[in-house]
Formats: C-alpha cells, sequence, structure tokens
C-alpha cells in the first residue's frame, strides 16, 4: 500500500511544477483556447486558399466547384451559369 492517496501524490507533483489543478482556473483556459482555435481557423483556411488562383493547374477552379457542387446543400451550390 502507498504511504499517500495518488490524487495527494499527483496534486504535490503538479505543484511543485507550479501548475494549478484547479478546475476554476483551467476550464476558463481551455475555454478561451478553443474559442480562438475556432475563430483563427476561418482566415487561416482563407488565407491557405487565396493562392489557389495562381497554380498552374489546368482547370483547377472548375474542378474545385464540381467537388463544392457534390459536398454543399443543393441550395448552396446553385450554378448562375
Amino acid at each position: 500500500m502507498l504511504p499517500c492517496s495518488t490524487d495527494r501524490l499527483l496534486t504535490g507533483v503538479w505543484a511543485l511544477r507550479g501548475v494549478s489543478t484547479s478546475v476554476t482556473i483551467t476550464l476558463p483556459r481551455t475555454a478561451a483556447l478553443s474559442y480562438y482555435f475556432l475563430f483563427a481557423l476561418f482566415p487561416a483556411l482563407l488565407f491557405l486558399t487565396a493562392p489557389l488562383g495562381y497554380l498552374p493547374v489546368e482547370g483547377l477552379q472548375e474542378r474545385l466547384l464540381v467537388y463544392a457542387r457534390d459536398v454543399l446543400p443543393p441550395d448552396a451550390a446553385v450554378s448562375t451559369a
């Protein structure tokens, strides 16, 4: 049998590293991190897709539009041509 419980041992190890084990501190931090990641994802995708027009691939735009038509709902993929 261990001289102290596992919870107390882990709390002591985390305390040595300077990390707080309090849920009141870590939960808002994780929520903020996921919030910032979600809102950073869309500008990153926009930034990464912007140079696609400069790639020398024949018919790239048409293939992307066909892919979007297959993936998107019917109302969103209406063609104006």
